[in-house]
């Protein structure tokens, strides 16, 4: 079998990377095409062959060249290189590939800005069937999927997880980072367009760290980013993916942004996670995408706490104090994490196998 994986954001390239080297490991041929420069790259270091193409046009070309039996749209609504330039050039009505999409949102609905594309054969949900079935308004979440779209859908599981670490391999990283056995560890982490919607946060947290180191808490805040603080631990910009889940497995808690690429990993590192999301009104349609709809299921189940950009510093200083430190609630949620995660590289090439088989 030959694969090829389109992709355009970093989100999506990690849940396509994942995909894409289990599959590999299994034998089957695996190519990427990225809307970047810096994506094709990385997709090349870790060992793909990988072509770059910033438009649509070029994209289907490539496709035709490669030959693959499945084309995936890592994030399909937006995938083709850029949002509507799709629906212009679709795909030729005699192409047989099979087109699959890697999604971590419910916006299946006609009525959505980002229609999905008619012509998708499968659509996988990064995610477990109970998260995704608590994304759904009929179970109380703000979402509500179109018929059609609702029989293409599967849930797999969490994608992607990432390597786990042991304690031993913990203990290892935390002495070479020079954690003393009464710090703390935390990971800081913003995507790159976060980094300007979450400027506020930055400087509420260095308060809550002084406040708290004032209080004889000692904690050492990894952070990838640009704010510079003599608090804040910088980490090169071009951390690969194993030094990325290092830092996360080595964490006692991690703060990052609703990003669904890093956050199934955390939660398979099983670490406490604040993850940042405003709030968005609860007049808004259910067709309107808002990172905190995307990642409520996941606070509804206490996987994780949902923190405003414009928190209290009182109130974030109790929530790093109740999730880094031995508490009931870390112990709750940590085992909550560990209950409801589920990998899902393996349950969707299963299923691909099984659609891609009845569609010959």
């Amino acid at each position: 079998m030959r694969v090829v994986f389109v992709c355009q954001g970093m989100g999506e390239y990690a849940q396509a990377e994942s995909v894409a080297s289990f599959f590999k490991k299994r034998g089957i041929k695996t190519f990427f095409i990225a809307a970047s420069k810096k994506i094709a790259n990385l997709a090349r270091n870790e060992g793909f062959k990988s072509f770059f193409s910033p438009k649509t046009q070029k994209t289907h070309q490539l496709i035709r060249k490669l030959k693959p039996n499945v084309v995936f749209l890592d994030n399909s609504k937006t995938v083709y290189m850029y949002p509507q330039s799709i629906m212009k050039y679709p795909p030729k009505t005699n192409e047989k590939f099979f087109y699959c999409s890697l999604d971590s949102n419910w916006l299946f609905h006609p009525k959505t800005n980002y229609p999905p594309f008619p012509w998708l054969n499968r659509v996988y949900l990064t995610m477990p069937e109970k998260i995704f079935r608590l994304g759904l308004q009929k179970y109380g979440g703000h979402y509500q999927i179109d018929e059609i779209w609702s029989k293409k859908i599967f849930c797999p599981g969490f994608i992607p997880k990432g390597e786990k670490f042991n304690k031993k391999e913990i203990k290892k990283l935390r002495k070479t980072l020079r954690i003393q056995s009464k710090e703390k560890a935390i990971f800081f982490y913003l995507g790159i367009q976060e980094e300007r919607l979450f400027s506020q946060f930055t400087p509420r947290l260095i308060k809550a760290l002084e406040n708290l180191q004032k209080r004889g808490v000692c904690a050492k805040v990894f952070y990838k980013g640009n704010k510079k603080h003599s608090c804040l631990i910088h980490l090169p910009k071009s951390l690969t993916s194993f030094e990325f889940n290092a830092f996360m497995a080595m964490a006692d808690l991690i703060i990052q942004h609703h990003g669904w690429g890093t956050l199934t990993k955390v939660l398979h590192q099983n670490v406490p996670l604040l993850s940042l999301a405003p709030v968005p009104s609860k007049k808004l349609p259910f067709y309107t995408h808002r990172e905190y709809y995307e990642i409520e299921p996941l606070q509804k189940l206490g996987l994780c706490k949902i923190v405003s950009p414009q928190i209290r510093i009182s109130q974030l200083e109790k929530l790093i104090l109740s999730l880094a430190l031995e508490t009931s609630q870390r112990k709750k949620m940590k085992s909550l994490q560990k209950k409801y995660f589920e990998a899902g590289e393996k349950n969707l090439l299963s299923d691909l196998l099984i659609q891609y088989k009845k569609q010959k």
